[in-house]
């Protein structure tokens, strides 16, 4: 009886790979999605283009026209206080576009 359990136990590790090659299967399939979805994002946003009369303007522009407007505009906080107001409207935009655009 000992060529039993050793039958069975070889079916239960054979039955115990095959999920396993599934499952690895279905997380491969998971991860090439995001990663297609991901792509297709970043084209669409790439395709955005900036609106000319925002193009022309910018603090690389202000910092180069006025050499120590770099120093204060770091002290005053204005690079933080933009990154802030991006960031949240960053997270606005994602809500809508999760929610379908019914916000």
């Amino acid at each position: 009886m000992e060529w039993l359990t050793e039958l069975t136990e070889w079916f239960a590790s054979l039955f115990q790979s095959a999920i396993e090659i599934i499952v690895n299967a279905l997380l491969w399939i998971l991860a090439f999605v995001v990663d297609v979805l991901g792509t297709v994002i970043a084209a669409g946003l790439n395709m955005i283009s900036i609106p000319g009369d925002w193009a022309a303007y910018g603090l690389s522009g202000l910092v180069a026209v006025v050499p120590g407007a770099g120093y204060f505009l770091n002290r005053l906080g204005v690079y933080t206080c933009i990154s802030i107001l991006g960031t949240a409207t960053l997270i606005r935009l994602l809500r809508k576009a999760i929610t379908l655009f019914q916000w």
